[in-house]
């Protein structure tokens, strides 16, 4: 990766002031003599200030809040400290006014049987990896070293195919961790955007719902032989779900 590419990654979050220092100077540095990259963040700050737009994003009622943080308290003294899933599986809040509603509130379009704290998770996964060296750890477009390298390293075996001709070239791999279990990590780019698609082991009922936008971040969800699969980035829905379908088309290939 070029040093112009890896101070693109952290344009997202420059602007959303979670860089260190360090990282900060040094790239203010590369913008003041790289008018691609200052084109780039300036396009970040403008979709920033468009997302900011008074109206144009939902905020429920004080009271409402209120209420919901009520729930969580009474769910999360049900449950035991060091088991945090237990909070998501009390009386009162699975009840079905509750659950609807915490979905409405937090904008979370994924059902049952993974909680909002998943999506949290992932989109925070996803935000970690571009900050600093964490975003590959097996950097190569060649599907036919990515797959192997998660050998021995998970449990299970992941499609990994470069999509570069449809536009969503392979960028590497790395190991990640999902709800305290192991999970591979594809990376892939489309334009200037990060696509993390986090896969781990499946469990449970199929999705209900296959989108969900978290933070300025869209998740798009799917199953495919056994696998749980979530692509994370900050595309548009649509592009996700063309990335989904190219991942079917290759699972479903003989």
């Amino acid at each position: 990766m070029t040093g112009c590419e890896d101070k693109r990654l952290l344009l997202g979050a420059l602007v959303d002031d979670e860089l260190d220092a360090a990282n900060t100077v040094a790239l203010e540095q590369h913008l003041k003599a790289c008018p691609a990259c200052a084109r780039a963040l300036s396009e970040l700050r403008a979709l920033q200030a468009t997302l900011a737009t008074p109206g144009l994003s939902y905020a429920a009622p004080e009271a409402f809040r209120r209420r919901l943080r009520n729930v969580l308290v009474s769910g999360s003294a049900l449950s035991r400290p060091d088991n945090p899933r237990r909070a998501w599986a009390s009386p009162a809040w699975l009840s079905g006014v509750a659950t609807a509603a915490l979905a409405g509130a937090l904008g979370v379009l994924a059902l049952q049987p993974l909680s909002p704290a998943i999506t949290d998770e992932l989109v925070s996964d996803h935000v970690r990896s571009m900050m600093g060296d964490h975003l590959i750890d097996v950097q190569t477009s060649d599907q036919h070293v990515v797959k192997p390298w998660f050998d021995g390293r998970v449990s299970f075996a992941p499609t990994v195919v470069d999509f570069a001709a449809k536009g969503f070239p392979l960028v590497g791999g790395r190991l990640e961790y999902v709800d305290r279990e192991r999970a591979a990590a594809l990376v892939y780019r489309r334009r200037l955007h990060i696509i993390n698609v986090f896969i781990w082991p499946a469990t449970g009922a199929p999705p209900v719902r296959s989108q969900a936008t978290r933070e300025g971040y869209n998740l798009v969800r799917w199953r495919a032989g056994g696998l749980e699969y979530w692509a994370v980035s900050d595309l548009e829905l649509s592009e996700l779900e063309t990335l989904r379908q190219l991942f079917r088309d290759a699972q479903a290939a003989p």
